[in-house]
Order: C-alpha cells, then structure tokens, then sequence
C-alpha cells in the first residue's frame, strides 16, 4: 500500500506541475512531458487498484465535467490514460463510489470558482474554507471508505491532493 500512497503523491504532484507549465510559464513541450508521465502513472494506479480506478476516474470525470481540463498537458494526461489503460486492460470500478467522486469533483471545482471570484462573505465562511481548500473530494473519500469499510478511498484522495498542494505551495514560493 505504501507504493500506491507514493504514486498518488508523486500524480497529485505532477498535475499541479503540469498546470503550471501550461497556465504559468508557457513551458509547453515540458508540460506535455508532465502530462503524459502523470498520465501514465494515473493508468498504472487504475490498472492495478479497483479503488485508485475509483477515485481516479470520478476526480477526472468530474474536473471534465467542471471543465478543468483545459490545457494541452492535461489532454496529453488524459490520451495516455485511455490508451494505456486499454492496453493493460485491468480496469473495474465500483460505480456508485465513482459517481460519488465524479460529483465531488465537480463540486469542488464550481465552488472553489465561485469562492475565488469575490463571492465571499461573512456569512459563508464555512463554504469559503471548503472551496478555496477543495475538502468536497475529502469528505466524499471519508464517506465511501467508511461505506465500503476501506480506507485507500480516502487516502487515495488525500494523498492525491497532498501533492498537488505540495507542488502549489512550491510553485508559490518559487515565483515571489
């Protein structure tokens, strides 16, 4: 299992980075590099892990669906999984759980949108904390790893998203 926590780790990691090539510095050719490394690392995590299938594929539809994958590097990301995953052919996913992450995900997108656009006030702090930090995700790996009495739903977000934020906060200190 701690392979499968530093594989999420190092995919949350790579996503931001990716974001970055792509939003921030322009590096197009080393953003689809990112993409299609995390990519790759996506579809072995779903090809050998019915949750990482799970989670993976109900985060990646719902950013879809919030339209976040927006960039050339995320496309590249996504073709890779599709085709490496098609190729080593073992993927299931429990359905329900995924729609679950599918409409946490999208969630999480619109109201962190929301949130980072001004639309924050006193009476919504609460809201606020959970869009500008994207916890919906969270909640719903709580959820479905106490429903399914399996915690990899939850660490598989958690550690997703410690490594995205990883990769945020070094980017961050990295541009001032």
């Amino acid at each position: 299992m701690i392979e499968l926590i530093i594989l999420f780790i190092i995919a949350g990691i790579l996503v931001k980075t990716a974001d970055d090539l792509a939003d921030e510095t322009g590096e197009f050719a080393l953003g689809v590099v990112v993409g299609a490394v995390y990519g790759l690392i996506f579809a072995f995590l779903m090809t050998e892990s019915m949750v990482a299938a799970t989670v993976l594929s109900g985060l990646i539809l719902g950013n879809m669906l919030a339209k976040k994958f927006d960039s050339t590097p995320h496309m590249v990301a996504l073709a890779t999984i599709i085709i490496a995953v098609m190729f080593y052919g073992n993927f299931s996913t429990v359905p329900w759980a995924m729609g679950v992450f599918l409409a946490a995900a999208f969630a999480d997108e619109k109201l962190h949108d929301a949130i980072t656009k001004g639309k924050r006030t006193a009476a919504n702090k609460f809201a606020a904390f959970i869009g500008e930090n994207r916890l919906l995700a969270e909640f719903a790996g709580i959820t479905v790893a106490v429903a399914l009495w399996e915690p990899l739903y939850f660490a598989a977000v958690l550690f997703t998203d410690l490594g995205y934020h990883m990769a945020a906060f070094a980017s961050k200190k990295a541009r001032e």
